[in-house]
């Protein structure tokens, strides 16, 4: 099964952001879910949505609430800075 293309892209943006592989920006976005208990794909649509601009789809868990900063076992999950277009 293939994963939600939202997690694709917010995994994107934590690469970039962290300059991180793949794997390790998945990580980032796990921890984040399991620190907040929100689930993995709303965590993934706040961080897109704090980069484009765009709210995230209404009625969803927690999606009021877009991450800013959010400290992980000693690393931070920087959001918020300027998109690249």
């Amino acid at each position: 099964m293939g994963r939600v293309p939202r997690v694709d892209q917010a995994i994107g943006i934590i690469m970039g952001q962290n300059r991180c592989d793949a794997d390790r920006a998945f990580d980032l976005l796990r921890a984040a879910s399991q620190n907040r208990n929100v689930k993995l794909r709303t965590v993934a649509a706040e961080i897109v949505a704090a980069v484009s601009g765009k709210p995230p789809t209404p009625g969803r868990k927690g999606a009021g609430s877009c991450l800013t900063r959010q400290h992980l076992g000693g690393e931070h999950l920087r959001l918020g800075v300027v998109p690249l277009r």
